[in-house]
């Protein structure tokens, strides 16, 4: 069947995580104008950013605010006429409730390339700066006895941390190579505000994640490492608080700051601390007790408040109480803040699946691995083959046993609710609810790719009953699927990205399942079509090689002749259909349908082996042999992963070789 991939664990290119992308407005500052309702405004505010007046660059300020506040189309007008640039410069400004709605501004979502123009506007220089000053006065708060709190100072000034953590989290994501200085102030901030356990924990994370520097920053600095500890040894002992809607709200942070030991583990030598396994019997059970969130019942419960909201919005007008010239007070209604804490729950769940999703849930089962059947090399092939290196029964039985614990609740987020998707050019009723929600979906695939890619259904005797489970599971993805649904149903303007982004994934969890449940797994006519249409649709050949793979494994259903012959007919096109201008298209695709072609009719016996007699497709692929050698040819042994292709190439074409000379000898 080919060589399975390695699973998905490649760090996330997103922007800011807090706010809410504009993606469904189209491209371009015409669509936002035309969409906009406050478009006159704009100009006005931004005059005033630069005001020699301290009043009217505060008044601009919060104007800005209130503008862009859940409004996509005035942010991205905002933006094109230059507002990023000038806030940047009122954080330098010489008046402190300037600098503090300019830096909360900055940290409402602008999307991946509005960070990387921030970072190069020179952002960081103002934020590392406020990291000292920051610091000390929280100190200070912390230190005072009885707390000093005069005129809510304090609010503001955890307030205003918030916003500076959440600008080096955001930049953190977009741009790679993130200046080691700031990265160090940062985490002199996060480490030392115990009381800011969301986005200091979130940043600390995201900057200590795959980055070397920033580890060992952290790990040479006991005070950093005794503050990490102190934090999770305390919420061990004091238990959690659920919200309303079942969110455990002390475990998140309490997540992230195991999961950032272990990105700068191994820990210097400190005396007693955690175990020495964190990922395993400390991170991973917190990370699972988070998937207990129902986002249907979170988009259901916002739709109700979105609509209450708009009736009473409704009634004030029809009864002659609102006026546009009075601005809005700064004082949020009880909707606005059930609605923000719902969406920073989401925030949270979608953080631990990706936490959960880069885990090295079982580093030994998601190696890569041939996945060709030994047996059938063995008939086709004769010559010694190197042992093949199977992992430890320990390893098969601990990824099965989280495959039976994170399936179901993985399903249930990944599965779309009534607002994952703007209906056509529509904007959501609650953008971020939408975007929040449309990317748990994309992470819970995830999560589910890697566990059942980590599956070796050939180095280990799966228990009994699994392959009648896989089908239960197989029912469901495709349910998922369904609600997603096809690609030429998708309109512009309904988060084409995002479904696509959800296909892709699926196919990834439709694979592994195949595996598990080769044999047993019905070839549904219907979704045979979908996949040969998605794979054709696609053009990217990871995609063809795990829509090919699938294919492969539900042609080996004994008794689904018919969908066998639809199958070897597709898998036999890749290395039948003429090449344009003489270029092999897809050559990983090629050599994954040629393997599987041979898994599926390596038993002449099977009662679908019929077709591939009748169909002559022994000649078919005798005169397929040179493009199987040709499409390992054009394989560059120079990139990641070439090596191994080529490995697979080479085997690939001995066994098309093997397997044409063992069908002749046949005779039938």
């Amino acid at each position: 069947m080919g060589k399975a991939p390695k699973a998905n664990k490649k760090k996330p290119r997103r922007h800011n995580p807090v706010r809410v992308p504009d993606s469904h407005l189209g491209h371009g500052v015409q669509l936002a104008e035309q969409t906009s309702s406050k478009g006159g405004q704009v100009i006005p505010v931004l005059d005033k950013l630069d005001s020699s007046d301290v009043e009217d660059r505060r008044w601009a300020c919060a104007a800005v605010s209130s503008l862009i506040q859940n409004d996509a189309s005035t942010r991205r007008l905002l933006q094109a006429k230059g507002v990023v640039d000038k806030l940047i410069t009122r954080l330098s400004d010489t008046d402190d409730d300037v600098i503090a709605e300019a830096a909360g501004n900055l940290a409402v979502d602008g999307g991946y390339d509005m960070c990387a123009h921030m970072f190069n506007k020179n952002v960081l220089a103002p934020l590392k700066a406020f990291i000292p000053k920051i610091t000390a006065t929280l100190q200070e708060f912390l230190s005072a006895s009885p707390p000093k709190n005069p005129k809510g100072l304090k609010r503001r000034v955890y307030q205003f941390s918030e916003n500076v953590i959440t600008l080096f989290w955001c930049l953190s994501y977009a741009v790679d190579m993130l200046d080691i200085a700031a990265g160090q102030d940062s985490i002199e901030d996060c480490t030392g505000c115990r009381s800011l356990t969301g986005e200091p924990a979130q940043c600390l994370y995201v900057l200590s994640d795959d980055n070397d520097p920033t580890a060992r920053i952290i790990r040479k600095t006991q005070a950093y490492i005794s503050c990490l500890l102190g934090i999770v040894k305390s919420t061990e002992s004091d238990g959690s608080t659920e919200s309303s809607n079942g969110m455990v709200i002390d475990k998140p942070s309490d997540s992230e700051q195991r999961t950032t030991l272990k990105n700068i583990s191994p820990l210097p030598p400190m005396g007693p601390t955690l175990t020495d396994d964190l990922e395993k019997t400390v991170t991973l059970p917190l990370l699972v007790s988070l998937l207990d969130y129902s986002s249907q019942n979170a988009a259901i419960r916002v739709q109700d408040l979105v609509t209450a909201e708009a009736l009473q919005e409704s009634t004030k007008v029809l009864k002659g109480c609102v006026n546009d010239s009075i601005p809005k007070p700064d004082h949020k209604t009880d909707t606005e803040i059930e609605l923000e804490s719902i969406e920073g729950q989401l925030r949270t769940l979608t953080l631990a699946l990706e936490i959960l999703t880069g885990s090295d849930l079982d580093e030994e089962v998601i190696e890569e691995t041939d996945m060709d059947d030994e047996d059938n090399e063995d008939e086709v092939i004769e010559e010694d083959q190197p042992e093949r290196t199977t992992a430890p029964p320990s390893s098969q039985a601990n990824s099965l046993s989280l495959i039976a614990t994170l399936t179901r609740p993985l399903l249930s987020l990944a599965h779309p609710t009534p607002l994952s998707f703007p209906q056509s050019s529509a904007a959501p009723i609650h953008p971020p609810t939408t975007s929040a929600l449309g990317t748990i979906h994309v992470r819970a695939l995830e999560c589910l790719n890697n566990l059942f890619l980590g599956i070796h259904t050939e180095q280990v005797q799966l228990p009994e009953g699994a392959a009648r489970q896989a089908t239960e599971v197989w029912r469901d993805v495709w349910s998922v699927l369904a609600a997603v649904g096809k690609q030429g149903e998708w309109t512009v303007g309904s988060a084409v990205e995002l479904r696509k982004e959800m296909w892709d994934t699926g196919v990834g969890v439709l694979w592994g399942l195949a595996r598990i449940g080769k044999g047993e797994l019905i070839p549904d006519a219907e979704q045979v079509s979908a996949l040969i249409e998605f794979c054709d649709g696609t053009n990217e050949e990871m995609i063809k090689v795990k829509c090919i793979g699938t294919l492969g494994c539900l042609a080996q259903r004994s008794d689904a002749v018919d969908a066998n012959k639809v199958i070897g007919s597709y898998l036999f096109s890749y290395l039948t259909a003429p090449l344009t201008n003489n270029l092999m298209p897809w050559p990983e695709a090629t050599l994954h349908a040629a393997s599987s072609i041979i898994d599926i009719y390596a038993d002449e016996d099977q009662p679908y082996d019929v077709n591939f007699r009748q169909a002559g497709w022994t000649d078919v692929l005798a005169g397929a042999k040179d493009r199987v050698k040709r499409a390992g040819r054009g394989i560059d042994k120079k990139k990641e992963g070439g090596r191994e292709l080529k490995d697979f190439a080479d085997d690939v074409y001995a066994n098309v070789k093997g397997f044409v000379q063992y069908r002749r000898k046949l005779k039938i």
